[in-house]
């Protein structure tokens, strides 16, 4: 089941694989109107890596915290905020992106802030902003990081009963997915060239088995007795059961795949319940 990111969502994600989670959440509301604000790499970083992965970003716009100059003036689908501790200037220009139209705003992440602010303002900044969002009827997604220690984690703790739904994106549960799946497209090709070489083998030692009878036959026995003679070496019948085994094992590995890949899925749902 499709996991929902609605109201106001903490998604938790695993260090050791951020991209690839926070990549998934972007993807199930890239049709949607999105202020992706930054507190860890730059809007030409970031639009790049979406892009790059297939994301359409024409309707998303960008809140840059962290490489503000004289040089970067806002842009249409770009704000440049002073730096990562102007809050109060990012919570203005916020309510004023979601005013006029709801819209999903992404912090990426609470935990970044941490090296600019303290826990309590940005706890007193993500309330502010849960109130007026919830007013204007926009939707959040905050990243967190999960396993960090120390403050970080006690403000993903604290902050895990601000919001109306708490996601958990485990590293290891979305690699052995990624796995399952690489391996079951592996398998089919190397199933299918299995399967073409035996096709193309067994074509081949046929056809030269009964040009061999053929040549015999015409020397010492009728046609017809060459026939039974190759009948009777049981080839046909033998490439044919190779070529059903090669069949069936894959399909009992494809099956075998996409229920771990099912059960995977489950877990991931429940843990996000």
């Amino acid at each position: 089941m499709k996991q929902e990111y609605n109201k106001t969502t903490l998604a938790i994600v695993s260090g050791l694989d951020y991209r690839k989670s926070s990549l998934e959440i972007t993807k199930s509301i890239a049709n949607k109107e999105i202020i992706y604000t930054t507190f860890n790499k730059t809007y030409p970083a970031i639009d790049e890596f979406l892009r790059n992965n297939d994301i359409n970003t024409n309707k998303i716009q960008y809140i840059d915290t962290i490489s503000k100059s004289t040089k970067n003036k806002n842009q249409d689908n770009c704000h440049f905020i002073e730096s990562p501790e102007s809050l109060t200037e990012l919570s203005i220009l916020l309510k004023d992106l979601t005013s006029k139209k709801p819209k999903y705003v992404v912090i990426d992440s609470i935990t970044n802030l941490l090296n600019y602010s303290s826990k309590e303002i940005i706890s007193k900044f993500i309330l502010d902003l849960l109130k007026s969002l919830e007013k204007n009827k926009s939707n959040l997604i905050c990243y967190a990081t999960a396993g960090s220690g120390g403050k970080s984690e006690e403000l993903v703790n604290e902050f895990s009963t601000y919001f109306d739904n708490v996601v958990y994106l485990q590293t290891t549960q979305i690699e052995r997915r990624e796995k399952v799946k690489k391996t079951t497209k592996y398998l089919g090709v190397f199933f299918l060239s299995l399967f073409l070489i035996h096709a193309f083998s067994s074509f081949y030692m046929a056809q030269n088995a009964i040009s061999d009878l053929g040549t015999i036959s015409s020397l010492f026995i009728q046609e017809s007795d060459a026939t039974s003679m190759l009948n009777s070496m049981g080839l046909p019948t033998i490439l044919i059961f190779a070529e059903i085994i090669t069949v069936a094992t894959f399909i009992l590995i494809y099956k075998l795949n996409n229920n771990k890949i099912k059960k995977l899925d489950e877990e991931l749902q429940e843990r996000n319940q």
